[in-house]
C-alpha cells in the first residue's frame, strides 16, 4: 500500500470513527454536542455513500490534519479511497466530545476506533486508531478544523 493510500485510509477511518462516537454520545449531550453529532453523522454518510461533497461540507476552509494535509488533499484522497474500497466498517470503543468552556465556539472530540476495509464480503484490513478532532462553530454550524490520527 502506498503512502498516500495509507494516509487517506487513516483519514477516512478517523472521520468515520468521529461520526459514530458522536452518535453514541448524543443521548446525554448539549445542543452544541448534538450539532457536532449531526456533522459527524454527515461525514459518516458521505464516506459510506462515497459522496465526498457531504464530507467536504463538514470541513472548515482551513482544515488541516496532524500531517499537514488540507481540505484539497482530503478531496483527492477520498476519490482514490472510494475506488479502492467497496465498503468499510467501524466499531467505536471509546468516545468523548467536550465543548470548550472558555471558548464555547470551540470543541474537541476524542475517540478510539476499530476500522476494517473491504473490497468484497470479507474484510481485507483492520486497525485500531486514536483520533482527536477539533471543531469550530461558524454561525450555527460546527466545522471540523483539525484531525489528529494515531495508530
Amino acid at each position: 500500500m502506498n503512502r498516500k493510500s495509507t494516509l487517506f485510509s487513516q483519514l477516512i477511518k478517523a472521520l468515520l470513527a468521529l461520526s459514530i462516537s458522536i452518535l453514541l454520545s448524543a443521548c446525554s449531550s448539549s445542543p452544541d454536542e448534538e450539532l457536532i453529532a449531526d456533522a459527524i453523522s454527515d461525514i459518516q454518510e458521505g464516506l459510506e455513500t462515497k459522496n465526498s461533497k457531504i464530507v467536504l461540507n463538514t470541513l472548515s476552509d482551513d482544515f488541516i490534519t496532524n500531517k499537514n494535509q488540507d481540505k484539497t488533499w482530503v478531496k483527492r484522497i477520498m476519490a482514490l479511497y472510494f475506488l479502492r474500497h467497496k465498503s468499510i466498517t467501524i466499531l467505536i470503543t471509546q468516545s468523548d466530545t467536550q465543548i470548550n468552556k472558555q471558548h464555547p465556539n470551540e470543541a474537541n472530540t476524542e475517540a478510539t476506533v476499530v476500522l476494517t476495509g473491504q473490497a468484497g464480503w470479507i474484510p481485507e484490513s483492520g486497525k485500531i486508531y486514536h483520533v482527536i478532532g477539533r471543531w469550530k462553530k461558524n454561525d450555527d454550524q460546527w466545522l471540523l478544523t483539525y484531525l489528529d490520527i494515531k495508530d
